[in-house]
């Protein structure tokens, strides 16, 4: 037994279409948002230049824990930075790629 407002429910069409340029203070938001993306990326490069100092530093006094512990911080800083240039991208295909289901 079907229930009517349920029916109604699953029959109704919705749409979305995301438009940012609709939000007030959008360019503000926009401004923040690439502000924390330089933010990030200077920290990303501090803490690489830091994670390779530590990987020498390591290497050079015969300390296996610390070269590993620099090499670890210095790919943790290049995925970080990979992850924040290509953010962008990654949530648009995913936008697509939610547009394409029916």
């Amino acid at each position: 037994m079907a229930h009517p407002i349920l029916d109604a429910l699953l029959s109704a069409a919705i749409s979305l279409k995301p438009d940012p340029t609709l939000i007030p203070g959008n360019s503000t938001g926009q401004k923040l948002v690439d502000g924390l993306a330089g933010l990030l990326l200077t920290f990303a490069a501090g803490n690489f230049v830091v994670g390779v100092s530590q990987w020498i530093g390591g290497n050079s006094h015969r300390n296996p824990g610390t070269a590993d512990a620099g090499k670890k911080r210095a790919g943790l800083s290049l995925a970080g930075v990979a992850a924040i240039g290509a953010g962008a991208t990654i949530l648009n295909w995913a936008l697509q790629l939610g547009t394409t289901v029916k």
